[in-house]
């Protein structure tokens, strides 16, 4: 019995009609757009992680409410900035909020803590993230700043993809992610170093 031929390995092609529409309009918002632009398209695409992290990490306790708050704090994490709230005062009067929250809405005694410090970290790691780009774009020379990491993002994202698509055969963490590939991971990181010194 002989073995079928491997079927050839094919490029996602709404990859490319995507990156002919957004590359342009990251452009124009980074560059020509208002600082408020840059803000409001951080807001979406954050908020959708956001939500990821918080369906990965609640799952079946997924609470409305709570989710609510932390979103909230998230984003008044990342309009900061435009309206001179401190970063301090601000996580520890979030913090305050998502506990209390927690504590009125989480029926489980044994989970009110951790799903508020679920929210917390979803706060932080997203929003105080995404918050470094939204302080870097009003730096003398910000706009370039952002530009560079999002063009070494990019490459990144686009060297893991076809090395992944055309080499790719050694797993990396297939109970996570099972299409990723080692051979991914360097196509990546090659190509966004190539992007870092041609930028």
């Amino acid at each position: 019995m002989t073995t079928p031929p491997a079927r050839p390995k094919q490029f996602d092609i709404r990859r490319l009609y995507t990156a002919v529409v957004l590359i342009p309009a990251v452009y124009l918002i980074i560059v020509h757009l208002a600082p408020w632009a840059l803000t409001l398209l951080l807001i979406a695409v954050g908020s959708l992680a956001l939500l990821e992290l918080y369906r990965l990490s609640f799952q079946s306790r997924l609470n409305q409410v709570l989710v609510g708050v932390g979103s909230a704090t998230f984003v008044l994490t990342l309009v900061r900035s435009h309206v001179s709230l401190p970063l301090p005062e601000l996580l520890l009067g979030g913090a305050f909020v998502i506990a209390v929250t927690a504590s009125l809405v989480v029926t489980s005694a044994e989970h009110r803590w951790k799903d508020a410090l679920i929210t917390m970290f979803g706060v932080c790691y997203v929003g105080v993230t995404l918050s470094t780009i939204v302080s870097t774009r009003s730096l003398p020379t910000g706009e370039f700043l952002v530009l560079f990491l999002a063009v070494v993002t990019w490459a990144s994202d686009t060297g893991a993809y076809y090395a992944g698509t055309l080499w790719g055969k050694h797993p990396l963490l297939p109970s996570i992610s099972p299409k990723k590939t080692v051979e991914g991971v360097l196509g990546g990181l090659a190509l966004a170093v190539a992007a870092a010194i041609v930028a």
